[in-house]
Parts: C-alpha cells; sequence; structure tokens
C-alpha cells in the first residue's frame, strides 16, 4: 500500500499542475504569458499561442486552435485513450463501488456546468460543450479512459466563468476536479505498477481528510496562540451579517449560535483536525463523515454556504467504505493508517487544499445591485441572477472599484486577522472610518474599474434579448451560495437602462446592526446591444 499510495501521491501532483495550468488557467492568461517569453527571449512571435476560445461558438473547439493546447491534449489525454483495449471497468477490483466513487463527482460537475444559465456576456450558450460533457459523462460510465476527456471539457468549460474580469476561487468544487486528477493518476500507474482499486480508494480517503484537515490547521493558523478562534471568535457574527446579505436567520438560531458557538467551534475544529485519524477505524470513518456532513448543514443555515457537493462526497464514501467492510475488504490496517497520517499530513504539499479558517467580526462591507427598467421602475438585483458569474458577484472582491481605504475584511464579514478582528471590537461602529484610514488598505485600480463597468454594460446589453431564462435553468443544481431579495426583485420584467452599484458597510452593536453606509459607487448606463463577435 504504501509504494503504491507515494506514487499515486506524486504522479497526482504532476498531472493536477498540468491539467489545471493547461486546460483551466491556460486560456485565462497562462499561455499568453508563455508566447510573451518566446517573443521577448527567442524573437518567436506567433500569435496563435495566445489564442482563446471564449467568443466562439464551442469552448472545446475553438481550444484546438491554439498550438499549446494541442500539445497538452496529446500529452495528457490521448496516450490513455490508446489504452482503450486493456483498460476496461472489469478489470478493476470492486469496480461497482470504484466507478460510483469517479461517476458521482462527474455527474454533479455535469450537473452544475450544463444546466448554468446562458453566458450573457459572451452571449453564447455552448450548447455544443453541454452536450460533450453528457455525452462523455455516459462515455465515462462505458469505459474509465473517458474520465480524462471529461476532466479536460469539464476545466475548460468552467474557465470561461474567469473571464474577463476574474472569478470565484473553486472552493466548493475543487474536490471533485481532485477526485478525476486523482483516478486519472490511478490509470496511469495502474497497469505498469499493478496497484489495484485500493490503492484509488486508500488516496480518495486521504485526499478528502486533507481537505478537512488543513481547514482545521488554518483555524489554528489564523489564533495567535492556536486556541483563539475556538474560544472567542464571534460566530453568532456570522448569522447576523448573512441576514444583511439577503438570507433568512429566525433570531431564536441567532441566539442559540451565541449561547453555543464556542461549543460548536470546539466540535468543529476538533472534527475537522481529527480528519487526520480517518482512517483509524471503520467506525470512526463513519462518524467523521457524517460529522462532516452535519457540519456543512449547520453553516449553510447559519450563512448560506451551502457545501453540496463536499456532502455527497462524504455520504457516498460512508457507502462504499461501509459495503467494502462487510465483505471483508481490508481497508483499515495498522500499516495503512500509518501511512496515511504521513499523506494526510502532507497534504498541504501534494494536494494544497483550500485553507478555510477565518475570524468572524461586527463589522461588514459588500456590494449590491439595483436596476431601472425603461419604464423607470427599480428593482433588486439578486447575484444569483448574475449566473453564471454569479460566484464572482458573491465573492465581493471588487475593492478596486473604490479609491480609498478599506478594512480587510470580505464581504461575508469575517478576515484572516486576529488583531484586526480585536480592533473591531475596541474601537466600536463610531471608530471603524478611523480604523480603516490606519489599518486599511487602498486597491483602486483605474483600468480594471473600467472593465467591470464595460462587463456590467455587455452583459445586461445582451440579457435584455433574453429577459426570461433559458429552460435548461429550470434543472439547475443548487447554488452554493444564497441571497434573497423578494422586494422589487428583478425577474425580468422590462428591459434595463441602468445599473447602480451600492457599497454597504455595517457594524453589529449590541445584537443589532448599525449601516455604516449605503453609497451607490457607480452608475453604469445599458446601451443597446453591441455584438462581441
Amino acid at each position: 500500500m504504501a509504494r503504491g499510495a507515494l506514487l499515486l501521491m506524486v504522479v497526482f501532483m504532476v498531472l493536477h499542475f498540468c491539467y489545471f495550468t493547461c486546460f483551466y488557467w491556460g486560456f485565462l492568461g497562462t499561455f499568453e504569458k508563455l508566447q510573451g517569453i518566446l517573443a521577448s527571449k527567442l524573437g518567436l512571435n506567433w500569435g496563435a499561442l495566445s489564442n482563446h476560445p471564449y467568443h466562439t461558438f464551442s469552448i472545446t473547439v475553438g481550444s484546438f486552435k491554439n498550438p499549446l493546447f494541442i500539445g497538452g491534449f496529446l500529452v495528457l489525454v490521448v496516450p490513455l485513450l490508446k489504452s482503450y483495449r486493456t483498460m476496461a471497468w472489469h478489470t478493476f477490483e470492486h469496480r461497482h463501488w470504484v466507478r460510483l466513487l469517479v461517476l458521482i463527482p462527474a455527474l454533479m460537475l455535469a450537473w452544475e456546468l450544463t444546466t448554468y444559465d446562458y453566458n450573457h456576456y459572451l452571449d453564447q450558450g455552448f450548447y455544443v460543450d453541454r452536450l460533450l460533457l453528457l455525452i462523455l459523462l455516459v462515455l465515462m460510465y462505458v469505459h474509465p479512459v473517458f474520465v480524462p476527456l471529461f476532466l479536460m471539457v469539464a476545466l475548460l468549460y468552467r474557465s470561461q466563468f474567469n473571464y474577463p474580469i476574474g472569478g470565484f476561487p473553486l472552493y466548493d468544487k475543487r474536490m471533485l476536479f481532485d477526485v478525476l486528477i486523482l483516478f486519472t493518476a490511478f490509470l496511469w500507474v495502474k497497469v505498469k505498477y499493478q496497484l489495484n482499486s485500493l490503492h484509488f480508494i486508500f488516496m480518495l480517503l486521504c485526499l478528502v481528510a486533507g481537505n478537512y484537515f488543513a481547514t482545521g490547521v488554518a483555524k489554528l493558523l489564523v489564533s495567535p496562540h492556536g486556541y483563539e478562534w475556538a474560544l472567542y471568535n464571534e460566530l453568532h457574527n456570522l448569522p447576523i451579517n448573512a441576514v444583511e446579505r439577503g438570507w433568512k436567520v429566525s433570531p431564536g438560531l441567532i441566539n442559540f449560535t451565541k449561547q453555543w458557538g464556542t461549543v460548536l467551534q470546539v466540535l468543529t475544529l476538533l472534527l475537522e483536525v481529527g480528519a487526520i485519524l480517518l482512517l483509524f477505524k471503520r467506525r470512526l470513518t463513519v462518524l467523521l463523515l457524517l460529522g462532516f456532513t452535519f457540519m456543512h448543514l449547520i453553516i449553510f443555515i447559519n450563512g448560506s454556504m451551502l457545501f453540496w457537493k463536499w456532502m455527497a462526497v462524504d455520504l457516498l464514501l460512508v457507502v462504499v467504505v461501509y459495503r467494502l467492510s462487510k465483505k471483508g475488504v481490508v481497508l483499515f490496517h495498522r500499516a495503512h493508517f500509518k501511512w496515511s497520517l504521513a499523506i494526510i499530513a502532507l497534504s498541504f504539499v501534494w494536494l494544497q487544499p483550500f485553507r478555510i479558517g477565518w475570524h468572524e467580526t461586527r463589522f461588514n462591507q459588500f456590494y449590491s445591485y439595483e436596476v431601472v427598467g425603461e419604464s423607470g421602475t427599480v428593482y433588486q438585483f439578486e447575484k444569483n441572477d448574475f449566473n453564471p458569474y454569479h460566484q464572482l458577484f458573491h465573492y465581493d472582491d471588487f475593492g478596486y472599484l473604490l479609491n480609498e481605504k478599506l478594512l480587510r475584511v470580505s464581504g461575508f464579514g469575517y478576515t484572516f486577522h486576529h488583531v484586526l478582528a480585536q480592533q473591531i471590537v475596541t474601537v466600536g461602529s463610531e471608530g471603524i472610518p478611523a480604523l480603516a484610514m490606519k489599518e486599511g488598505k487602498n486597491k483602486w485600480e483605474a483600468q480594471k474599474a473600467i472593465a467591470f463597468d464595460e462587463f456590467i454594460q455587455t452583459f445586461f446589453q445582451h440579457r435584455n434579448e433574453r429577459l426570461h431564462p433559458s429552460w435548461y435553468t429550470h434543472l439547475k443544481a443548487p447554488h452554493h451560495i444564497y441571497n434573497c431579495m423578494k422586494n422589487s426583485k428583478y425577474e425580468g420584467q422590462e428591459k434595463v437602462i441602468l445599473v447602480k452599484v451600492y457599497f454597504k458597510q455595517t457594524y453589529i452593536q449590541h445584537d443589532s446592526v448599525v449601516v455604516l453606509r449605503n453609497d451607490v459607487i457607480r452608475e453604469i448606463p445599458i446601451q443597446k446591444s453591441l455584438s462581441l463577435h
């Protein structure tokens, strides 16, 4: 087990870097940078290297105009496709469960990616790519060699939402991509090194454990002495700030979180750090995975963030571990457990998971949007209606729109800096402006602000031509983040002629919210539609 696991870990690292660099970040700047290096160092000014596919009818088809992408496809995907005859599902031990562990993450990605709304900025539905994802999902069920091809198309398709003004980190779906990359690594080494399916399942458990363990360690690292987050973080600020963003939370739940917040935080920290013990015993594995699922449910109820994809993977592993153990498969062994401790601890190196750990504060700052129709009626515009760019707008990372110093606090009211969280408590609502002048940072960038305005204009110009969502969006997967604007909500009643961007700052004082500011920072007129093609 040790030799195979270490080999998988190394191959995973290489493939993860290559797949994301080529198929995800390639057309978002990597290929263009390489073209610049070749031009400056070797004098090779080959413009084809900077071609990107986002303004074509199909991202996948358009990608093949770029030689660097073709090279990545030939090196990373084609070799496995050639092994079609020698690597069928029937050659895998426990093939039914292995296939399920691969197909469920792929199904969740396909569901979400194929039911995103029409891309109003690019004025494309990319229906060829949506259909291709569904076809490849079926082909994956038939044969495992189609997994890397599905992975390539999924990464390409998802990358469009980072163009042209940046995007949302893959907090919610990186694990799904990682599962498919891990299986692709397993395919590369399976035959030559005679690995069996338990190596893949073992490493998948380590991968899941590594994600949770990293979040637990992150909470220790944001605490000066390791215990501040667990004992002194004001968890009840999360639901209060979520209410200001448009989430519905009852006062009773807020009071419960205030009374039991410390207990919940200690249990969360023990659960996440305890993920390093995931392969100790079967019963502990099941309890930890169920605990992770319950933790995500509490986070959703309190803060509107639904990690449904992580929950699905956790519950799937519960079923697989239980069923394999019932069949007498030796997955939990003292030697396996010892190696898992090292592999999970090293996840910061080979997996590089997101480290989710911060301090909830009493201060919050975020952006909201109103649109004005042709009749002059003003409507609230939900962030999820920016679909498929909705997660970017939920992220609220638009500090470049304001030419002033802002505190390092997110749109959800959290900060990674313990000292700043304490200072926010000390100064109170009246001291926030002075604290921002002292500790804040000016992120103003004129060119980015102009690009933002152009994005909004183009998005609504094309949206005005499609006032109602496409039929397939009624089948869409659950959102990762929710907000609910019930009053005067825009639902395509009429064409939009003006978009107003608000910047709001609030402070929680004696369990009530003080609005420090709620200013219109941009008014963006929407002109007649202009084609991007």
